[in-house]
């Protein structure tokens, strides 16, 4: 387990691209109880949601 503090980046989702994001939460849908959602999406499915989260 950390002892201190650890750093975190954070960076505009886009630069990802709306593949990766869709990729690692499909990954959490599929493989985790971290969501309530059941079904994967696609990446275009996913880019306006994107886009309204600057």
């Amino acid at each position: 387990m950390p002892s201190g503090p650890s750093e975190v980046q954070v960076r505009p989702g886009f630069e990802a691209g709306p593949e990766a994001l869709t990729d690692l939460w499909n990954r959490s849908v599929r493989e985790t109880a971290v969501t309530f959602d059941t079904v994967a999406h696609l990446p275009e499915e996913r880019r306006h949601w994107l886009l309204s989260h600057p």
